[in-house]
């Protein structure tokens, strides 16, 4: 099973995408992350075909067949179109994709934990737009699933596992 965890927040995906591994068969379930493979630089920085290419050597060399937990990746609607497709083509597809729906106090909050600075209305909205390409592409493909994530990581990941083994 593949799964996608995508929020405004880049902190959170990483803290619910670790510990839902953790809980989950930590033997079966790894993370894959994106910007550790990627020093001194953002991804914002690197073109995407480096990005996708780093994405598809690790799972290339995966020679574990872990499921994967993608939890800062992909940012673009185009990283997300080819890595449904290469997941696919290898018989390993993503199975959903679970957005993490932040309340605007709490995105606020993280916010502030991954840049240390306040943001204005319209930062917040356009966070909020940068992911909506990758949920309407997922959503249009029946592998979207909501979840709030104004609780606690605990809460939310218990809400995931939840949901999960409801769609399987």
């Amino acid at each position: 099973m593949n799964i996608i965890i995508i929020s405004p927040s880049e902190s959170l995906n990483k803290e619910v995408g670790d510990l839902l591994c953790q809980r989950i068969k930590s033997d079966l379930f790894s993370t894959l992350s994106v910007t550790d493979s990627i020093t001194n630089s953002t991804t914002a920085s690197v073109p995407d075909e480096v990005i996708l290419s780093l994405v598809k050597n690790k799972l290339i060399s995966d020679t574990n067949n872990h499921s994967l937990v993608f939890y800062d990746f992909p940012r673009t609607l185009g990283h997300a179109k080819n890595l449904d497709e290469f997941m696919h083509s290898r018989r390993s597809p993503i199975n959903f994709i679970i957005s993490l729906i932040l309340s605007d106090q709490i995105l606020a909050e993280r916010v502030r934990q991954d840049k240390t600075n306040d943001l204005n209305p319209y930062e917040m909205q356009g966070l909020r737009n940068s992911i909506k390409p990758i949920t309407d592409y997922f959503k249009s493909r029946g592998k979207l699933i909501e979840i709030s994530a104004d609780g606690g990581i605990e809460k939310v990941v218990d809400i995931i596992e939840r949901s999960i083994a409801v769609n399987i």
